[in-house]
């Protein structure tokens, strides 16, 4: 049997409210005492920070002949940090590695860049190490977005834009590049000692591409390099090739010795030959106020290939030659290069296209593929003009004889034939029958009238005359004619003739 249930006045069977308030106090107090006793984490240092004590380390490391652990530390220094500084010390781990044309890349390229500190003792020795830089070595220039750390066979080589090409060693290297977003990209590369290459980074992939080498001269505009400071004029062109590696040219670089506005066509060209350009890029404006005109000018032909106008008035930035650049060089490469193979007799002979001189025969010149008007001169003989066909796949071969003809021999003497002998035979004998016949009519005439048979005696008158009048004028008439005919004939000389066809 239950027992009922006692209720004791004043009491309740839940638990009291300050009980409850309690025990949230303790669990309270208690996680604030665990939490201020727990250490707390350290604050990771900056990339500047950290970048610092990694170039520490790795001069440590360099000092010490660590030459594996500096290289670690000073890279990883370079990619949280790039710096000049940093380049310089890789540039020196390459150095103490045995990896002279590696280090000589780095180093020039540290000489190169805008803003390098003046540190004398550094600057000396990478001058010293760049110094030694021997031919042999191969060029690649590359074009791929800014920002990107550039990797030869897994060591780092710098950080884009490059303003100089990268230098490698003759046989196979693999180039790689880590951009600031994306994938890495890379490409396998063999070249032989003296090759520019050109690589170019197509989406995902690098790429090697045709290189095209410019050198550009601005005249007559205020922005012009040529009239900055030293270092300003360092940082324009530097920005000039990260511009142009931006521009879908097919253009790797631009070379960064801007010519000075002295330098004239003959003068670039030289300059031209010697750098190995393909083109220079001559910007110029005759006034302020005058639009500019940027002439393309091919080296290997050594003539204006192309004229742009440029839209905006001198003294603008460059981005409005830049806009024109593309399309004037992709017409530029559309003239194409042939041959034109000129030999004239006599040589020496001066060859002119247009107002440009081609030079003086015999003449081997490459040309712009197309028609082309020579002007050909040579000293004491009238001048030539020939039209030819410059053609792309073969030489155009023309050969000129320019002697004049031999002047012809002078003409022999003129003088009398003999006279035919049937004109003497048939003078002689009409000279004898009109002598002859004049003879006959002078007798006839003599006796004319006279009597015919003697008078005598006791016969006082003659009976018959000679009536020969008429007959002996007939006959000394026509003996006159004959003999006039005969000597005529007789004295006629004979006819002029050359003395060869009076010999024959």
């Amino acid at each position: 049997m239950s027992r009922p249930s006692r209720k004791i006045p004043g009491r309740s069977l839940r638990p009291p409210q300050s009980a409850i308030a309690l025990l949230f106090g303790l669990v309270f107090a208690g996680s604030l005492c665990t939490a201020y006793g727990r250490p707390a984490k350290p604050t990771p240092p900056s990339p500047q920070v950290r970048a610092g004590q990694l170039v520490s380390q790795g001069v440590m490391a360099l000092a010490t002949r660590d030459l594996a652990g500096a290289y670690r530390a000073l890279a990883e220094a370079y990619r949280l940090q790039p710096s000049l500084d940093t380049l310089y010390q890789l540039g020196i781990v390459a150095w103490s590695e045995g990896q002279s044309l590696m280090a000589q890349d780095i180093l020039r390229r540290y000489l190169a860049e805008p803003g390098s500190p003046e540190g004398a003792e550094k600057r000396a020795e990478a001058q010293r190490i760049v110094n030694q830089l021997g031919r042999g070595g191969a060029e690649v220039w590359l074009s791929a977005a800014l920002g990107g750390f550039v990797f030869l066979d897994d060591r780092l080589m710098g950080q884009l834009p490059f303003s100089l090409p990268l230098l490698l060693p003759p046989g196979a290297h693999r180039l790689r590049i880590e951009p600031t977003a994306g994938p890495p990209q890379s490409i396998e590369l063999a070249p032989t000692a003296g090759q520019i290459v050109a690589v170019r980074a197509m989406g995902e992939r690098l790429e090697r591409v045709p290189l095209t080498k410019v050198i550009l001269q601005r005249l007559a505009l205020s922005s012009s390099a040529a009239t900055a400071a030293p270092a300003a004029a360092e940082g324009d062109r530097r920005r000039l090739a990260a511009r142009l590696a931006q521009l879908d040219l097919g253009l790797s670089t631009l070379i960064t010795d801007e010519p000075a506005a002295s330098c004239d066509q003959s003068c670039l060209l030289a300059l031209g030959q010697e750098q190995a350009a393909d083109y220079i890029l001559r910007l110029q404006a005759e006034k302020d106020s005058d639009p500019a005109q940027l002439l393309i000018i091919d080296v290997v032909v050594g003539a204006v290939a192309v004229t742009e106008r440029i839209a905006s008035a001198a003294g603008t930035p460059d981005e409005s030659w830049l806009a024109a650049l593309p399309a004037g060089l992709q017409r530029a490469r559309a003239r194409g290069h042939g041959t034109l193979q000129l030999d004239t007799t006599p040589a020496g002979c001066a060859v002119r296209l247009a107002d440009q001189p081609l030079g003086v025969t015999p003449l081997r010149r490459p040309l712009f593929v197309g028609p082309a008007e020579l002007d050909i001169r040579c000293p004491g003989l009238p001048d030539e003009h020939r039209r030819v066909e410059i053609q792309a796949d073969s030489p155009t071969v023309l050969a000129l004889n320019l002697t004049p003809p031999a002047p012809p021999p002078p003409l022999p003497p003129l003088r009398r034939a003999p006279r035919p002998v049937w004109r003497l035979a048939l003078g002689a004998t009409a000279l004898a029958a009109g002598l002859g016949l004049g003879g006959l009519g002078v007798s006839a005439l003599s006796v004319a009238g006279g009597c015919i048979e003697s008078i005598a005696p006791p016969v006082a008158a003659c009976p018959r005359f000679y009536e020969t009048t008429a007959t002996g004028g007939a006959l000394l008439g026509v003996g006159a004619a004959l003999s006039v005919s005969g000597a005529l004939l007789l004295a006629w000389p004979g006819r002029l003739v050359r003395s060869e066809i009076a010999q024959r």
